[in-house]
């Protein structure tokens, strides 16, 4: 749902909640969060079920099994993991989706102008309105899935593989930046990206529907969720530090 502009929706009176049990704001608030959040819904207008994931990868059958029963709205709420699931189940579907934050980063969140404050989203709900847009797919060795954000391959897929889910629950997104620190004197992989014809040699490359990258860093400064292309980055280079350097420059110059 695309918000921010002077839309009003719907009343939504078949609304599935879709949300992840162990999400950080979920978790630390031992669940009163989600019946928070049906309340929040319910004062605008907007009558909800809540459905918790059962575990990495549920989200999606979920989302599928809820379109089967005809729902006029869907809202995902937990990370952008969680929401990229539900996304997975959901595209191709006439069924609009919006998105609460209650994960770690909440790029989407952030980038549909929500924030990171459950209350302030759902207030701005009815300010949305449904807007199809394209999505990203990746193929791989283990299947191909959908994308709402951007899809990494280098150095940024080996950071989020590195991330401990420990750690992450205890420093949030500080969780990724140690992960990145861990690889910094190791040389990295080289891989092959080929665009528009060119073909470039790479440590990092990203393909992002979205200009921040972890919520904290601008770096595809001319993507855009409603149009249908991609931003590409690419980094060349063998040294992890040289990377590392370029996004703490990149940091310290969003504060």
């Amino acid at each position: 749902m695309k918000c921010g502009r002077a839309f009003v929706i719907a009343t939504y009176q078949n609304t599935v909640l879709i949300y992840n049990p162990v999400a950080g704001k979920v978790r630390s608030t031992n669940g009163r969060i989600i019946q928070r959040a049906l309340e929040l819904l319910e004062r605008e207008g907007i009558r909800a079920r809540a459905v918790p994931t059962t575990g990495p990868g549920t989200a999606g059958e979920i989302a599928r099994q809820a379109i089967l029963k005809d729902p006029d709205l869907i809202v995902a709420m937990g990370g952008d993991g969680t929401i990229n699931e539900v996304a997975n189940g959901m595209v191709f579907s006439p069924v609009p989706l919006a998105v609460l934050p209650a994960g770690t980063a909440n790029v989407l969140a952030m980038e549909l102008g929500l924030g990171n404050r459950l209350d302030k989203a759902v207030r701005m709900l009815p300010q949305c309105a449904p807007e199809r847009i394209s999505v990203g797919q990746v193929h791989s060795a283990m299947g191909s899935r959908y994308f709402l954000l951007m899809a990494g391959a280098g150095l940024d897929a080996q950071i989020v593989y590195n991330v401990n889910a420990n750690v992450k629950k205890q420093l949030g997104k500080l969780a990724y930046w140690s992960a990145g620190f861990s690889v910094v004197g190791r040389s990295l992989s080289q891989l092959d990206a080929l665009l528009n014809g060119d073909r470039h040699r790479c440590g990092f490359a990203l393909a992002s529907r979205v200009k921040n990258y972890g919520g904290d860093l601008t770096i595809a400064t001319g993507a855009s969720l409603f149009e249908n292309d991609f931003e590409t980055v690419l980094f060349e280079g063998r040294h992890a530090s040289r990377f590392l350097l370029h996004f703490i420059g990149v940091l310290a110059q969003s504060v």
